[in-house]
């Protein structure tokens, strides 16, 4: 066994050399876990400490930069020995300086959020954010700017063209650009990403309270029959060229400029299965088609609160049923002609392998062609279909436990109330509740 190097005072340290051309490490005799190391290259010495860090088992190894004698070294080895008998390391590396575009690209690729949260993460918090270090952001500056936010309004003349613009103060999407900020930190506390309790939007307070913002779209005769013929008008095209071998339709202006893609069959379909069985958006655009037991004339899901992902029922599960009725029937003949062989989704997506992702898009471009805005200028979202479903119900007369029932919440108050209904009773209401949609959407 090689026998170790010491030395003990300066003088001695000066005369070390490296040995048989290599780095040499030498003992200060004196001073526990002290060393130092002589480059065979240049001669130079540093100083280096070997130390058991706070809280682990192994020790490490640490070099003192910017000592140059040995006195220097072992008054600032005693001076490390105490941080350390305090829980502190200061040899340690400072963490890396996560910026929030990076927690914000992670939480795109890893939580996947859906189109409207990305772009308001785009365009409303990266831009202001995007480049600063994430713990450095202070809780003033988020309320500032929460205070700042605004959105572009447009002055139009009596014909109708748009004469200019102005910026006009925005509460509610303040709020809205709020909120996703505060799930962003949050998502990045839970990653480990930032240290714990350092979200700097949990004290600023919104523009109004959930209960204020919680919105309700009161659905008109005449609109759902501008959204019916709009519907029908884009499924006839779309699922004549898909049994065409077109996948994607091509829209050309009159001068034969093209325009952009028209909405796929998929897209179309999974808006109208929104409107008539009324489950989330998720749940649709996620559906197999090992879900659908046509034996019992049912569709099933079971929903995972964490992950908020649809999955087959599985033994001792919960499971959320909608009946086959007569509308949902059609539909799903129609669905069964453009079935992708090989691919488990009912609604494919553009790598024809998946599942549709988004139909937000498709659906924007729905709503403005049926003429669905208000006097106000209040437009109805996806979920507002889900709304309407739910609304249906309540005109049928059916009872509030009824229509959580039906409704299939998730949470245990409302699983304890969703279990004493059968799926006899559970069918007879989604009939009862289709055959009211199909009244209000002709064909």
């Amino acid at each position: 066994m090689r026998a170790q190097l010491k030395f003990s005072t300066e003088a001695e340290l000066t005369k070390l050399k490296a040995i048989a051309d290599k780095d040499t490490i030498y003992i200060d005799s004196k001073t526990p876990g002290l060393k130092v190391r002589v480059s065979a290259r240049s001669g130079r010495k540093t100083f280096i400490l070997k130390y058991r860090p706070p809280g682990q088992r192994n020790a490490t190894k640490r070099v003192l930069d910017g000592v140059e004698t040995l006195k220097d070294a072992r008054i600032k080895v005693i001076e490390i020995k105490a941080e350390l008998q305090k829980g502190a390391d200061p040899l340690q590396p400072p963490p890396p300086k996560i910026t929030l575009g990076f927690v914000a690209e992670q939480y795109r690729l890893i939580k996947q959020p859906n189109y409207e949260t990305w772009r308001c993460i785009e365009k409303r918090i990266l831009p202001k954010f995007g480049n600063r270090v994430a713990v450095s952001i202070r809780a003033f500056e988020i309320s500032a700017w929460h205070a700042s936010i605004t959105k572009t309004v447009y002055i139009k003349d009596g014909a109708g063209k748009i004469t200019q613009t102005d910026q006009a103060p925005a509460p509610h999407v303040a709020d809205r650009v709020l909120d996703i900020m505060k799930a962003l930190f949050n998502w990045a506390e839970r990653q480990e990403l930032v240290p714990r309790n350092t979200n700097p939007c949990d004290f600023i307070d919104r523009n109004f309270s959930q209960l204020d913002t919680e919105r309700h779209y009161e659905w008109e005769d005449a609109e759902l029959t501008r959204l019916s013929e709009v519907l029908n008008k884009y499924q006839k095209m779309a699922v004549e060229a898909n049994l065409s071998g077109q996948y994607i339709i091509g829209e050309r202006r009159s001068d034969g400029v093209f325009a952009g893609h028209m909405p796929n069959t998929w897209s179309i379909l999974a808006i109208r299965f929104l409107i008539i069985t009324g489950v989330r958006k998720s749940e649709a655009l996620k559906l197999r088609w090992d879900q659908i037991k046509e034996d019992r004339q049912v569709i099933e899901w079971v929903r995972n609160s964490r992950r908020k992902e649809t999955k087959s029922l599985g033994r001792g599960q919960r499971a959320m049923l909608r009946a086959i009725t007569e509308p949902l029937e059609d539909m799903l003949r129609v669905l069964k002609s453009v079935r992708v062989v090989g691919n488990p989704y009912v609604f494919v997506g553009e790598s024809r392998q998946s599942h549709l992702k988004e139909i937000t898009r498709v659906w924007y471009r729905i709503r403005d062609e049926a003429r669905l805005v208000k006097p106000d200028g209040d437009r109805p979202r996806i979920h507002d279909l889900r709304h309407f479903y739910g609304q249906m119900a309540a005109d049928a007369g059916m009872h509030e436990k009824q229509i959580m029932a039906l409704m299939g919440h998730s949470t245990t108050r409302m699983s304890a109330r969703y279990s004493q209904y059968g799926r006899e009773a559970r069918s007879i209401m989604a009939e009862t509740v289709a055959s009211r949609i199909t009244s209000k959407l002709p064909s």
